[in-house]
């Protein structure tokens, strides 16, 4: 789970995912933005996953003349 949060007696907003270090930023607004599109790829990444699982996003035709 990816988390923000302020570093301790610093300016810095540090991107934590559990116990991992992911980034350090001066701003909180950067890390806010940073945070979100982490999150936005793991969704898509997931959604494209499933879907492959699934079967789906690859056209199934009767047509065997490709070529």
């Amino acid at each position: 789970m990816l988390r923000v949060e302020r570093d301790k007696k610093t300016r810095y907003w540090a991107i934590w995912d559990g116990a991992e270090l992911v980034a350090l930023m001066v701003y909180r607004r950067g890390a806010l933005e940073v945070l979100r599109r982490l999150q936005e790829r793991a969704t898509e990444a997931a959604v494209e996953r499933a879907q492959a699982e699934a079967g789906e996003g690859y056209p199934v035709t009767g047509d065997t003349d490709l070529w």
